[in-house]
């Protein structure tokens, strides 16, 4: 090793340049090695982040269809009883219109009936 040392020094300037690129490319293609291994342990966490979102917004999505669906229910059961309401107070007014028009033909209040 010294010998191959000794070799490049005895190139003078050019034998400098070529261990300092030597040098530079070793550590170069060593800080890729890092970055590309940072890269992939930084996408593996998105991507668990993403697949956990994902499961979160389906779940939520899931939630809130039973919610409105049950709602819908819900709404659809009282329009049904607001419609028999409706029913029943016509009936009860329809009644207390023919009592009325009753009293009416009859010529009197219905106090000299009793």
């Amino acid at each position: 090793m010294p010998d191959w040392i000794g070799a490049l020094g005895q190139l003078g300037p050019i034998g400098i340049a070529l261990i300092i690129l030597l040098i530079m490319w070793v550590l170069n293609r060593q800080t890729t090695r890092g970055y590309r291994e940072e890269i992939a342990r930084i996408n593996k966490i998105h991507d668990d982040e993403m697949e956990e979102l994902r499961v979160n917004r389906a779940r939520e999505l899931r939630e809130l269809r039973d919610e409105i669906s049950g709602l819908k229910e819900e709404i659809r059961n009282l329009r049904e009883e607001m419609n028999a309401e409706r029913i029943a107070r016509r009936a009860a007014e329809e009644a207390a219109h023919r009592l009325a028009m009753e009293k009416l033909v009859r010529g009197g209040s219905g106090a000299e009936e009793g």
